[in-house]
């Protein structure tokens, strides 16, 4: 799991090393945002979170189409609305309805 800050020029020159499938390197700039480096050379933007302490994974787009600052904002822009609709639902299952006259 190499971390490094992610920028077009690294991403195109990544490789997977010999006797993988895969490899992930995982930004410095973005906690939970890599790219999955496959053994047929395809690469492909990811953010992984958590909810409700479960391990969850998005696949963002190609890496070789999608530009890495592209991909962060995309993943803000998600994890923003994910958590928007986990603190509503929260909220929504507080309410206290009262008896029925």
């Amino acid at each position: 799991m190499p971390k490094h800050q992610l920028d077009d020029l690294y991403i195109s020159e990544l490789t997977c090393a010999d006797g993988r499938t895969h490899v992930e390197y995982f930004d410095t700039h973005m906690r939970g945002l890599y790219v999955d480096v496959m053994q047929s050379g395809k690469k492909s933007f990811r953010l992984r979170y958590r909810i409700a302490g479960k391990s969850r994974v998005l696949t963002i787009g190609d890496a070789s189409i999608l530009l890495c600052e592209d991909a962060r904002q995309v993943s803000r822009s998600w994890l923003l609305k994910k958590n928007y609709q986990r603190r509503k639902s929260r909220i929504d299952s507080r309410k206290c309805i009262g008896p029925k006259h």
